[in-house]
């Protein structure tokens, strides 16, 4: 499939795998291996999902020098669950440049926003709000939010913060 999407034209190849084990932080064997795997027969971008916690992602360079980025597990966007970090995402941007004379694109940017959501009752309902995080503890009088949430949020920023970039050095 990567081969016929290159001959029809494809700069770049995203890859979705739904993978890895619920609640764990960090990528299983299985994942490390898929997503190299996935790497190798031709993808550009690997975006994970499945453990409900954001994993860190990792930048690796192909044999042909081009970065290839690979997110082992975005998180929850959206999520009713309470047991730590399942209701924290990531709102993963990766920009591209072409030039004219190559087929293939280039990775130029990656940026990250951390999202958690934020669940509270209005009118007897339960509503739910994904609050960028870094956009709140830096603009607080712009969110209505508890303060519970607010400094739970800030520990867990700095957590989670330091966690996706972990893979980045290796």
């Amino acid at each position: 499939d990567f081969e016929k999407a290159r001959e029809a034209g494809a700069g770049c190849i995203t890859c979705y795998l739904h993978y890895g084990r619920e609640y764990r932080r960090t990528p299983d064997d299985f994942q490390l291996a898929a997503a190299d795997k996935v790497l190798e027969l031709g993808a550009d971008i690997v975006l994970g999902s499945h453990p409900h916690v954001v994993q860190p992602y990792k930048i690796v360079v192909g044999n042909d020098g081009r970065k290839k980025v690979i997110t082992y597990s975005l998180g929850n966007f959206i999520s009713n669950m309470k047991r730590g970090y399942e209701d924290i995402g990531v709102i993963f941007s990766i920009g591209l440049t072409r030039k004219k004379s190559c087929i293939k694109c280039r990775i130029s940017d990656i940026s990250t926003i951390l999202t958690r959501v934020y669940k509270y009752y209005s009118e007897n309902r339960r509503t739910y709000r994904i609050v960028p995080i870094k956009n709140m503890l830096e603009n607080r009088s712009n969110y209505t939010v508890s303060d519970s949430f607010y400094n739970d949020t800030e520990k867990k920023y700095v957590i989670i913060n330091r966690h996706i970039l972990s893979m980045l050095d290796n």
